[in-house]
């Protein structure tokens, strides 16, 4: 990138010079067009000046590791991707570009694009304004032959409609604490996490055994939360003192207990005598 001393000291011209080129990474490419940005935001908003050239690999973070390899064809089994937000945008972006790979993607969320989210997502323009962020995900990955299942519904009640999930693999990447320790509380054999603040990025993988550190320990209330009786009371539809009660004697729930807890959780009494 080359100054042009006859313009603003924040305009630029581009230079080009010869790079050696490797096979199609979309990896890679994607980390270059973020390192690219941000440089020139900075030479923007903080005119800064000239920054040195950069090589790194994503494998190790050497400057030339892999850079000969081409990208292997890859069966990724199902896999649910939970909040279509920008972190999200970015990986189907790059995914949908990794030619060889295969599997099942469950795309979870309820909200459409809108006009501020045109500002970091990779996957919508200006026409796609008010269109579902499932089927910008959906029509991405058909580009590449994935098989998808769109679900316009938030997790719980994807969740819900399952019975649970036993699908392996969740990627989520949502804007709401609670839902990602609703999301590791459904045992997921792998979770991956994704997420973005005002001055940091990050990433996580969680998977499931005795050593590994769990998503919901990320992501712990800084605040009072509800107890364990209150949360049930408020499930159960029962008043906080009679389920005190209840836990305090250990007994059992009496008929009248149970039929509010029906009422409250929409069942047929008989599921919850037995």
């Amino acid at each position: 990138m080359k100054r042009d001393e006859s313009l603003s000291p924040s305009l630029f011209t581009f230079r080009s010079r010869q790079l050696r080129a490797g096979p199609p990474n979309p990896y890679a490419a994607a980390a270059a067009g973020a390192l690219a940005c941000s440089e020139f935001f900075r030479r923007v908003f903080q005119r800064s000046g000239f920054e040195r050239d950069t090589s790194v690999s994503l494998l190790d973070f050497s400057e030339s590791t892999g850079s000969n390899l081409e990208l292997p064809a890859r069966e990724v089994g199902e896999v649910i991707f939970v909040g279509l937000g920008g972190v999200a945008n970015a990986a189907i972006w790059a995914l949908a570009r990794h030619l060889g790979l295969r599997g099942k993607f469950w795309l979870v969320d309820h909200e459409d694009l809108t006009l501020p989210n045109l500002q970091r997502y990779l996957l919508g323009t200006f026409s796609d304004v008010s269109t579902s962020k499932v089927d910008l995900a959906e029509r991405a990955l058909r580009a590449n032959g994935l098989t998808t299942e769109r679900c316009r519904v938030a997790l719980e009640q994807f969740a819900e409609s399952r019975g649970g999930i036993d699908l392996p693999t969740i990627c989520i990447s949502v804007d709401k604490r609670g839902s990602r320790r609703a999301e590791q509380a459904l045992l997921p054999k792998l979770a991956v996490n994704g997420w973005t603040g005002e001055n940091s990025l990050g990433a996580s993988w969680h998977v499931f055994s005795r050593d590994a550190a769990c998503l919901a320990c990320l992501y712990h209330p800084h605040g009072l939360g509800p107890s364990a009786t209150e949360q049930a009371a408020i499930v159960l539809g029962l008043p906080h003192l009679r389920v005190a009660e209840l836990w305090a004697n250990r007994q059992g729930l009496a008929a009248e207990d149970i039929r509010a807890a029906a009422l409250a959780l929409g069942v047929e009494e008989a599921k919850l005598v037995h």
